[in-house]
């Protein structure tokens, strides 16, 4: 008895104990881009499983920290790019210098916009980073969902943007709002299925309007005219566990 009463509390400090966290698989992606590179991180937690997620841009730290916690504790996938911290990326070719913002440019005309907006255009330019968005959709179009995760700064763009901006207002099909929640936070879907499941949630949301939404080359506007399930995951800066938790009550719901 005493010898089964020592096993016991040992397997009882056991579970006392804090548990190691899981080690990711981490693999680095190279993209030609110009006279150099553009590198993105592929960080896989566990199985890694159905959905993956997707930070455009550099400078959104919540965002990205939001998913790998819930990925390190769920399991899952993040596409990551890596831009020294940097919203926009920048490179040469021909020695001409070119900018663009990575979430415009999965359609010609987004991405001819943004490259007209930050600088300099040209076919060269064109064709190089149309080559880009081709290599990041051939990593993320397999996956039965794809989330991106966003941030944006105070009251800047928001869920009133698309319900009082005619900027935005022709992009939504439906929005459904939460005054308890901070305006900042809120997602947006390219289908019905899923915009009805996070108004159940009661969360601030936004059905894009895949016919009629504005084609500035975002990931969001090329999904939807593909039909592909997708969802952008908005939250202010800093509002780290409340994206998580947006993630959490999203994921438990997904199917």
């Amino acid at each position: 008895m005493q010898y089964l009463i020592v096993i016991f509390t040992y397997v009882l400090s056991l579970a006392a104990c804090p548990q190691p966290k899981a080690k990711p698989q981490v693999e680095k992606l190279y993209f030609p881009l110009g006279d150099t590179e553009l590198v993105f991180t592929k960080t896989v937690y566990k199985s890694g499983g159905d959905t993956i997620f997707l930070q455009l841009h550099d400078n959104e730290l919540t965002a990205e920290a939001s998913a790998i916690e819930y990925i390190q504790e769920a399991g899952g996938v993040l596409l990551s790019i890596e831009n020294g911290g940097n919203r926009n990326v920048s490179f040469t070719l021909n020695n001409q210098s070119y900018t663009f913002d990575p979430n415009r440019i999965f359609t010609p005309t987004g991405l001819q916009a943004t490259l007209e907006r930050l600088g300099n255009h040209s076919p060269e330019a064109m064709a190089a980073v149309t080559q880009l968005a081709d290599s990041i959709l051939k990593h993320i179009l397999d996956y039965a969902l794809i989330i991106a995760v966003h941030n944006n700064t105070n009251e800047a763009f928001s869920i009133s943007s698309y319900a009082s901006d005619t900027t935005y207002q022709r992009d939504a099909a439906a929005v459904h709002t939460n005054a308890a929640h901070d305006i900042d936070n809120f997602f947006l879907t390219t289908e019905k299925s899923l915009y009805d499941v996070l108004v159940k949630l009661n969360y601030n949301t936004v059905l894009q309007d895949n016919e009629r939404a504005t084609d500035d080359g975002s990931l969001s506007v090329y999904m939807g005219r593909k039909g592909v399930r997708y969802i952008n995951v908005e939250a202010e800066h800093g509002h780290h566990s409340f994206q998580l938790q947006m993630i959490t009550d999203l994921l438990k719901q997904k199917h």
